[in-house]
């Protein structure tokens, strides 16, 4: 364990055999009509902790403050611990540099402002000028809870922000916000202006929607008795999906997942 990152593991069951661990907690902004301004708005639930399987390597490690201020301190000393090379420096350095350029107009265009005007991304991390400045960072979510790593390896700073909240842009709030006064740079509100991108967002994801409402068919039968659809699917990329049925609902899993699907129209289901 060479960055003693001692309080780190790679499962829910490991992870609660501590004394002390965050719980998971989801918001769900579906179930309000407007945007949500305030916390109160919206419906939010403690849910049970998600098991990464095969998806683990995207977000399966369980850690602590402590532990990442390691392994990011790591990456500013350019892969030594120590005075111990533990990576080689031109192996970070590459982590560290743009290996392909991400489209302004992609899911990532919330980041792009004045401040940070392009994205890309290297072997593992986020690329992005922040107001003069070379960021490097990556973000995490998986349901129950959202990170954000940052750091900047010309002025040697990090940021580190771990929240119990799926899906929520305070990490970037936070993280945008200390650096700015640890570069001792004109403060941004940067809540007010991710608030407005958040907006933005949820009015979109409505009109979509709504749109695709238009295209439903109401008061159509499935052409076939439910039972008709339980099996197993084969997919040459995604593999083995099966179709089972509950009650008079029918779910699907895949790999280790099962969720409950419900008939839209026709021959057409959506998962629930």
């Amino acid at each position: 364990m060479p960055l003693g990152m001692e309080s780190s593991n790679f499962s829910i069951e490991e992870l609660q055999k501590y004394p002390d661990y965050a719980l998971p907690y989801s918001m769900n902004v579906n179930s309000v009509k407007k945007f949500p301004e305030k916390l109160s708005d919206i419906d939010i639930k403690r849910i049970p902790f998600f098991k990464m399987t095969a998806n683990g390597p995207a977000g399966s490690i369980n850690s602590n403050l402590k532990d990442i201020a390691k392994w990011v301190r790591f990456h500013l000393a350019e892969g030594k611990v120590d005075g111990k090379q533990i990576i080689a420096r031109e192996t970070l350095l590459q982590m560290h540099t743009p290996q392909m350029v991400i489209p302004l107009d992609s899911v990532f265009k919330f980041l792009i402002s004045d401040e940070t005007p392009t994205i890309s991304y290297g072997l593992g991390w986020f690329i992005q000028p922040y107001r003069g400045h070379y960021m490097v960072n990556h973000g995490g979510n998986v349901p129950g809870f959202t990170s954000l790593v940052s750091f900047m390896p010309e002025e040697k700073i990090g940021v580190v922000v771990l929240t119990n909240m799926n899906g929520t842009s305070l990490t970037y709030t936070m993280t945008f916000n200390i650096f700015d006064r640890l570069l001792g740079l004109k403060p941004i509100d940067w809540s007010k202006r991710l608030m407005m991108r958040e907006r933005e967002n949820w009015e979109e994801k409505k009109e979509a929607e709504a749109e695709a409402e238009k295209q439903h068919r109401k008061n159509t039968r499935p052409s076939h008795p439910l039972v008709d659809y339980v099996g197993h699917y084969m997919h040459p990329a995604y593999g083995q999906i099966i179709i089972g049925k509950e009650g008079e609902r029918l779910n699907i899993k895949f790999r280790d997942r099962t969720v409950p699907i419900e008939h839209y129209h026709y021959d057409t289901f959506k998962i629930s």
